[in-house]
């Protein structure tokens, strides 16, 4: 039966790394601020071209080959930055860029898929199938920080920072509401 469901789901068995699935969230205060935007286009285009080869062209979380069809899309890889973060010290480093598929990209960014399906982007259907794919692979509910809500950004916010090649990034929104005003739009709550 599990290798049935397995099949269906469109995963490969054994997990290369299903605990990319479970990785942190990327502070509020530090949204936007990643290797594409602050390197630019060229320099991410190369890096994630790097990570899908280096991997085999395979999904790190879910093990899934690119191009493979899954149920809802075509199954293409991303790149997705894996952070160390500190909340003490309220800081994050990019620890590695992995090739994650979209399935598995979309699960680990949960709070953007259900931006997209309050702004109508996605149906039900659509995030019911990515979650539930997301925790059959992992095998449990995502873990998260006791220190990821909103009260402690609105008290940390100027002091967290993204440090990429030794140079330190500081949020681009100056407090929280000026954060949920941009997201509001975006659907990246």
């Amino acid at each position: 039966m599990k290798d049935e469901l397995e099949s269906f789901l469109g995963i490969s068995n054994p997990y290369p790394d299903k605990e990319l699935l479970n990785c942190h969230r990327c502070p509020k205060p530090l949204h936007g601020q990643n290797p594409r935007t602050i390197m630019g286009q060229k320099f991410w285009d190369i890096t994630r071209h790097e990570a899908y080869a280096k991997f085999g062209y395979k999904c790190m979380a879910c093990g899934i080959e690119r191009d493979n069809e899954f149920i809802l899309w075509k199954n293409q890889l991303h790149a997705h930055e894996y952070y160390k973060i500190d909340y003490k010290n309220c800081v994050i480093v990019l620890d590695k860029i992995v090739a994650v598929c979209e399935a598995c990209h979309y699960f680990i960014h949960d709070g953007r898929t259900h931006g997209l399906f309050d702004s109508g982007e996605y149906d039900l259907e659509t995030v019911f199938l990515i979650m539930n794919r997301g925790l059959s692979i992992l095998g449990r509910e995502k873990d998260r920080h006791e220190l990821d809500n909103n009260e402690y950004y609105i008290k940390t916010w100027d002091k967290w920072k993204l440090v990429l090649d030794g140079k330190e990034y500081k949020s681009k929104f100056k407090n929280i509401t000026e954060w949920k005003e941009f997201y509001q739009h975006k659907g990246d709550d």
